[in-house]
């Protein structure tokens, strides 16, 4: 389950160091938050909320160029990727930990990546 609108990223071998692609969680915030920070881990499958993360091999290394951090601005996240030869033909889930002015963290996952 995506807390995205259906759409997805395909990180091709020609995607190094590509970006920044842009999610917008202006509408799914809490109503009057803002977003303070946010870590983004990328993961191997379709990962639920519901998920033991121990459990999930985690590739935030491998599909998140190291290079750039994601960085916020009125509610929008932007994130770079980079090709990993190593999970071609894999599907991967993101999750954002989003925290905001208040402090408080929310998980967001985007399960629509797709290593080509």
């Amino acid at each position: 389950m995506s807390d995205f609108q259906a759409t997805t990223i395909e990180l091709r071998y020609g995607t190094d160091n590509w970006g920044p692609y842009e999610f917008d969680f202006t509408d799914l915030v809490p109503e009057g938050l803002s977003i303070d920070s946010v870590d983004v881990k990328a993961y191997v499958g379709i990962v639920k909320p519901s998920a033991d993360l121990s459990d999930e091999t985690e590739i935030t290394s491998d599909i998140i160029d190291d290079d750039v951090v994601p960085s916020v601005s009125n509610n929008v996240v932007s994130v770079y990727f980079c090709y990993s030869e190593t999970y071609k033909g894999e599907k991967a889930t993101l999750i954002f930990y989003v925290t905001s002015t208040t402090g408080a963290v929310y998980p967001f996952y985007f399960n629509s990546v797709v290593i080509k």
